[in-house]
């Protein structure tokens, strides 16, 4: 029988799955481990001359994801409010060290979130369901190519670690017609860039983007992110800051095309050793 007569919908296509060949996506664990132990190492390192800034940050995103399956192209939104009450569990962290014109950043996302669409009639489901767990490690290396007293400049450059698990349930009513799971892990290259500046003598702003992927070997065909803050510092220590996430990619994986992106508020407080 020619395969494009074959029935999405019958029994043996109603499981697919697409699994990375060498990277595992269960380290959602290990790297809530990795920066607990990182943070508890940071006041030795601030004793050999660097300046840290640890920060732990709540995001509140709207995410939209579209990934090509055996039924069709499933496209769900999840809306900043309804993550709050769909979030099953998530952790966010960023560490920047600096040494002269020198700062290594480092920087966790881990999401659970859970999402459901009606989607239009016509279609051979009325619903759509989507898990989406999202573990994110970004490392960058960078310098101060312009600065001042109140302002610098960082170019650099960095890899982003990803492993993302993507859930789809598809319903008629309350019938589940099938399920299909897109597993995947990679690693991307990213070049970023800061630009950081203080207005008075509490005031702090920030913006920092990078771009990368480039579908060099196994990376995403395209990702980028945006993040623009505004911060309060209440005293030598602490901070608290304010603003706006965006982090997306693209990729194909064993020919299943995907794509993500969160993007919303944040806020977050600084600590400085």
């Amino acid at each position: 029988m020619n395969s494009s007569n074959k029935n999405p919908l019958s029994p043996r296509h109603r499981r697919g799955r697409i699994r990375p060949s060498m990277l595992g996506v269960r380290y959602g664990r290990e790297a809530v481990l990795a920066v607990a132990l990182a943070y508890t190492a940071l006041p030795a390192a601030a004793q050999e001359g660097w300046t840290i800034e640890a920060t732990t940050y709540l995001w509140f995103p709207t995410t939209a994801s579209t990934v090509q399956t055996p039924f069709g192209p499933a496209e769900t939104e999840l809306s900043a409010k309804d993550a709050l009450e769909d979030l099953e569990f998530g952790i966010m962290g960023t560490v920047i060290s600096r040494r002269g014109p020198w700062a290594l950043t480092g920087d966790l996302i881990y999401l659970d979130l859970q999402s459901t669409d009606e989607v239009s009639a016509g279609l051979a489901f009325t619903d759509i369901e989507t898990d989406t767990t999202l573990t994110a490690i970004s490392i960058y290396g960078s310098y101060a190519v312009v600065s001042g007293p109140t302002y610098a400049i960082e170019v650099g450059a960095g890899l982003r670690g990803i492993s993302s698990t993507l859930d789809v349930v598809f319903r008629l009513q309350d019938t589940t017609l099938g399920t299909f799971e897109v597993e995947d892990a990679w690693v991307d290259p990213v070049l970023a860039a800061r630009a950081t500046g203080t207005f008075g003598e509490r005031w702090t702003g920030a913006l920092t983007v990078d771009y990368g992927g480039f579908g060099w070997g196994n990376a995403s065909d395209e990702t980028w992110q945006v993040i623009a803050t505004m911060g309060y510092r209440v005293n030598d220590r602490w901070s608290i800051q304010g603003g706006y996430r965006q982090l997306r990619f693209e990729r194909e994986n064993d020919g299943v095309d995907y794509e993500v992106d969160l993007s919303g508020p944040i806020l977050g407080a600084t600590y400085r050793f």
